[in-house]
């Protein structure tokens, strides 16, 4: 899984992790919802960082459908705001 927090005109921290579950496990049309923890780096630019995640395999980012904003087989499900 790739978890990038992106910021409007520049930015960026990430949080790629591996699946809770085997991938394997996983069915067409099946939600898999878990949480994980996200250390904002130290220096971080304040300010709204948009969430965008996916899958990859090797070096290249698997297909990515959905009823959410898809951009480079990356979805946009989310967003933060960094304060200081």
């Amino acid at each position: 899984m790739f978890a990038h927090f992106e910021r409007a005109g520049g930015g960026q921290f990430r949080a790629d992790h591996a699946p809770a579950r085997p991938l394997s496990w996983w069915r067409a049309g099946q939600f898999i919802r878990y949480a994980i923890d996200v250390v904002v780096p130290r220096g971080t630019p304040p300010g709204r960082y948009v969430l965008r995640a996916g899958l990859w395999r090797g070096d290249r980012r698997r297909p990515a459908r959905g009823p959410v904003p898809i951009v480079d087989d990356r979805a946009e499900v989310g967003a933060v705001e960094v304060v200081r």
